[in-house]
């Protein structure tokens, strides 16, 4: 991972904290296979949306959270996006740590966003 934005699209921070029933973008790599499949160093399309094979799973502390995208970000070359949602439960804090796992394998070391 890295990069997260606030529904708003802006970089979640500190000053730009996310609330209770908004979206997060998150901008990763290595999604895996694709569908449709999109050549190396090409934009992915908007129509058709190219869409992640593989079932992420994304935590916001322990609080498991609803993907409610996953694939490729269309018109950017190679880079997996993950949209969820931010129950109203969620937890709240300046730095929470923010994980997204493929099956039972951690996919990449945390990131922090504030809620």
């Amino acid at each position: 991972m890295f990069a997260v934005a606030n529904a708003d699209w802006n970089a979640n921070s500190e000053d730009r904290a996310a609330h209770p029933g908004e979206v997060l973008h998150i901008y990763a790599t290595g999604q895996g296979v694709v569908s449709p499949a999109v050549d190396d160093g090409v934009a992915a399309p908007a129509q058709p949306l190219s869409r992640s094979i593989a079932t992420p799973n994304v935590f916001l502390l322990s609080r498991q959270l609803e993907v409610l995208y996953n694939g490729l970000a269309p018109g950017l070359a190679g880079v997996w996006q993950l949209d969820v949602m931010l129950p109203a439960d969620a937890p709240t804090g300046p730095n929470l740590p923010l994980r997204v796992a493929l099956g039972s394998t951690e996919h990449s070391l945390p990131v922090t966003v504030a809620r």
